[in-house]
C-alpha cells in the first residue's frame, strides 16, 4: 500500500513538473510571438550640449588689389610694349598711344590765344575789351590742358606702381573710348586672398562664425607639409549668374609660397549651450509641430515592458543633423527612439533591439 501511494506521489510530482514547464514554455513563446509583433525601435540617450556643425569646401588663391588700367580719352593705340605676366617696376612703359590728332587739336587753340594776344596788345584796345580778351585766353588755357590731361605724356603710358601685368585687353591699331579698359596691374605688395563659394543655404547654417580655418598641404623637397590658420571671413558678394555667395579671407602673411593655388576652407560652428540636443532622426514633424518619442519601462502581462511616449518639442536651432531643443519631462539621460520599423503611436508598447 506503501508503495502504491509513493508512486503516486511521484506521478502527481512528475505531472506537475511537466505542467510547470509547458506553461514555462507557453509563456516564452507568447512572449516571443509578442514580441515579434511589436514594433522594433532602435533608441539613443538624449543630452544636453552645444550644437556643432561643419563644412569643408575648396577655396582659390588669388592676389587682391588688383587694378585696371583705363583710357583716359579717345586713344587709339599704336604698341604695346608689355605682356601678361610680365613684372614691371612705377614708371616702366606699358603701350603708346598716337598723339596727331591731340598735337592738332592742341595747336589750333594756341594759335587762338596767339591772336587773341596780338589783339590785347594792340593800340586803341579798350580796357573793356582787355578783360574779355583775358578771360576767353583763360578758357583757352584750360581747354589745353584738358585735352593734355587725356593723352599720356609723349604718348607713353607708363605703369602706376610697381606689379605684375595680369592681363592686356588692348592691341596695337584698336581705338579705345575714354574709360575703356587697357591692362589689369597686380601690386607687388598686394595681400593674397583665398575666395570660396557657398549657398544661401549653406551661408545662414554657418551664419554664426566669426573665424574660418584655412589649411593647405604642400610638397616641399619631396615631404608633404601641413599648415592652418584661423583667418576672419572679408567679405561676402551674392552672384546673380550662379546665384552663390562668394566669400573672401585675406591669407596670413607666413603663408608666402608661390606654388599655393588652392587651400581647404573649414567651417566650424558651435552654439551657445541647450538644454538637449536631439538627433536629427529622432525628430518628427507634423502640421509645423516637432515631436519625439521616449522610452520608458512598465510592468506588462509579460514582466517589464518598453513603451513610447509622443512628446512634443520646441525646436530652438538645427541644422542637418541635430535639433537643440526644450521639451517638458524630457531630461539629459532619457532614451529616444531614433528608428522604427512601424509607424508609432502614443502609449504604444515597442520592442527595443539597440540601443
Amino acid at each position: 500500500m506503501e508503495k502504491k501511494k509513493e508512486r503516486k506521489r511521484i506521478w502527481v510530482v512528475k505531472a506537475a513538473v511537466v505542467l510547470l514547464v509547458a506553461l514555462a514554455l507557453c509563456t516564452a513563446a507568447a512572449r516571443t510571438v509578442w514580441n515579434l509583433l511589436l514594433p522594433r525601435v532602435e533608441t539613443t540617450t538624449v543630452y544636453g550640449g552645444v550644437l556643432q556643425d561643419q563644412a569643408q569646401l575648396e577655396g582659390t588663391v588669388r592676389y587682391g588689389g588688383r587694378q585696371t588700367v583705363r583710357a583716359d580719352g579717345d586713344w587709339e593705340i599704336t604698341e604695346i610694349l608689355v605682356e601678361e605676366g610680365q613684372t614691371v617696376e612705377e614708371g616702366t612703359p606699358l603701350l603708346r598711344v598716337d598723339t596727331t590728332r591731340l598735337d592738332l587739336s592742341v595747336r589750333e587753340l594756341e594759335l587762338q590765344r596767339e591772336t587773341l594776344g596780338h589783339e590785347r596788345n594792340r593800340a586803341g584796345t579798350t580796357w573793356s575789351r582787355i578783360e574779355e580778351i583775358d578771360t576767353e585766353r583763360a578758357l583757352l588755357g584750360d581747354q589745353i590742358g584738358a585735352l593734355r590731361a587725356q593723352y599720356p605724356a609723349d604718348g607713353v603710358l607708363t605703369a602706376p606702381f610697381a606689379g605684375t601685368v595680369q592681363q592686356v585687353q588692348a592691341d596695337a591699331g584698336m581705338r579705345a573710348a575714354a574709360g575703356c579698359e587697357l591692362l589689369t596691374l597686380q601690386p607687388a605688395d598686394s595681400p593674397r586672398i583665398v575666395e570660396w563659394e557657398m549657398s544661401e543655404e549653406a551661408l545662414q547654417r554657418f551664419a554664426g562664425m566669426e573665424t574660418i580655418q584655412l589649411y593647405f598641404i604642400a610638397d616641399t623637397a619631396g615631404e608633404r607639409t601641413y599648415q592652418s590658420a584661423q583667418v576672419t571671413v572679408d567679405s561676402q558678394i551674392y552672384e546673380e549668374d550662379t546665384r552663390q555667395w562668394r566669400l573672401s579671407a585675406t591669407l596670413p602673411e607666413e603663408w608666402n609660397q608661390s606654388e599655393i593655388s588652392k587651400v581647404q576652407v573649414l567651417l566650424n560652428y558651435e552654439s551657445i549651450r541647450y538644454p538637449l540636443i536631439i538627433p536629427a532622426e529622432c525628430v518628427t514633424e507634423r502640421d509645423g509641430q516637432y515631436y519625439v518619442y521616449t522610452v520608458d519601462t512598465r510592468e506588462g502581462a509579460f514582466g517589464d515592458e518598453s513603451v513610447v511616449r509622443e512628446v512634443q518639442i520646441s525646436v530652438l536651432e538645427k541644422n542637418s543633423r541635430q535639433v537643440a531643443a526644450e521639451a517638458s519631462g524630457i531630461t539629459e539621460g532619457q532614451q529616444l527612439v531614433r528608428y522604427a520599423d512601424k509607424p508609432l503611436g502614443d502609449q504604444e508598447t515597442v520592442s527595443v533591439v539597440m540601443e
